[in-house]
């Protein structure tokens, strides 16, 4: 009975573990696929509220 229980405790450790993992490297895909799209909006928009004077 003791055994199952820190089994059961031991297996919801690695469930948590997994999904915090899962969690992390989704978060990380996701700041890889935005920050070329946030470079790119920032590239574009920076001209417009600050115009240099080599384009004006």
């Amino acid at each position: 009975m003791v055994l199952n229980k820190a089994v059961i405790q031991g297996d919801l450790g690695l469930d948590v573990l997994k999904m915090t993992q899962g969690l992390v490297e989704l978060i990380i895909i996701s700041f890889r696929l935005a920050a070329p799209l946030y470079l790119y909006s920032f590239v574009r928009i920076m001209p417009y509220q600050y115009p240099h004077p080599a384009s004006s």
